[in-house]
């Protein structure tokens, strides 16, 4: 996942139980952020992206193997 930042930005992942499984920070110097998911088992993620504690984006990923 490639998360061009403006500002400060934590990006979590949760599974399909809703369990959050990887939480990163971005910090806010108008580059982009890598967030590794290699880690992950195969299935279906959701990413939430947040910035000061308000929800910019919410997007579903795949992972397959």
């Amino acid at each position: 996942i490639v998360l061009q930042t403006i500002s400060t930005a934590t990006v979590k992942v949760y599974n399909t139980l809703g369990e959050e499984v990887l939480t990163k920070e971005c910090s806010g110097d108008n580059s982009s952020s890598f967030v590794e998911i290699e880690g992950l088992q195969e299935g279906i993620y959701l990413v939430k992206i947040l910035s000061n504690g308000i929800l910019l984006k919410t997007e579903r990923i795949i992972v397959a193997k």
